[in-house]
């Protein structure tokens, strides 16, 4: 599978089979995660790979709505980036920093026929203090990683002359 294969194939996974990840491919996938550029090539982040289900249960009693999916996911990765700062442009560092990896996984995960969902319902200084991590921690995103237990068809995409502007 190339990139863009796998770009179409993506789908957000709420269902997984009750099945381990293997550790080669969770490696796998947390590779990609640190091989994802970052402003000034700073890398100011940990990626976190939880399958402890009493810490699970913990982060998705703090995501809104407390998923029953997220917990029952074999592994939710987490970015999470440390420091302060706004970027040139005017945007949050860590949240642009962090962005780019979780969306790296999503694209290997897909490619080792694994699911995941990019999450950002819930809240931050929580997830931190399960993961002992202090108020100087960032993170935008987390996501459940697991084999899909559904194959959701695409989404609908409005065509490419409503969003593309060539200038």
């Amino acid at each position: 599978m190339n990139v863009i294969e796998a770009i179409e194939k993506r789908r957000s996974i709420r269902l997984y089979e009750d099945r381990a990840v293997e550790l080669e491919k969770l490696h796998q996938v947390l590779e990609a995660m640190r091989l994802a550029p970052s402003a000034v090539n700073a890398q100011k982040w940990k990626f976190f790979a939880v399958s402890d289900p009493v810490v699970k249960e913990k982060i998705a009693s703090v995501c809104m709505g407390g998923p029953k999916w997220l917990k029952d996911a074999p592994v939710i990765l987490i970015a999470a980036g440390y420091g302060s700062g706004i970027m040139t442009c005017g945007h949050d560092a860590s949240s642009v920093d962090l962005t780019i990896p979780m969306s790296f996984a999503t694209l290997r995960a897909t490619e080792l026929g694994l699911g995941t969902c990019l999450i950002a319902s819930f809240h931050q200084e929580e997830i931190c203090e399960i993961l002992g991590l202090d108020d100087t921690w960032r993170i935008p995103l987390i996501s459940p990683l697991g084999y899909p237990a559904e194959h959701p068809d695409a989404r609908p995409r409005k065509e490419a002359e409503e969003v593309e502007c060539l200038i």
